[in-house]
């Protein structure tokens, strides 16, 4: 809920359309470096935050067969409230 109310979306609005396009590149490896390229422009506040929600999240997913949180489905539970 924290996340979903912050006034500025940690994946920042005015980096939406650089995540956008880093989604649709059409190889894993494109994708993957659009992706760092464009977290890097983060704002340090929110690199540093989202930092650290991605280790609490690849350990809930590393743990999926206690949790049942895959990668999936912490993405469809996540993505909405850190980019809107």
């Amino acid at each position: 809920m924290y996340f979903r109310e912050l006034p500025t979306p940690l994946l920042t609005n005015q980096l939406y359309d650089k995540f956008s396009d880093a989604v649709g590149a059409t190889t894993e490896e494109e994708r993957l470096v659009r992706m760092r390229d464009t977290i890097q422009q983060l704002p340090a506040p929110h690199y540093r935050t989202l930092a650290y929600l991605m280790r609490h999240l690849a350990c809930l997913s590393a743990n999926s067969s206690v949790t049942n949180m895959h990668a999936k489905n912490l993405a469809i539970v996540w993505a909405p409230n850190l980019l809107r």
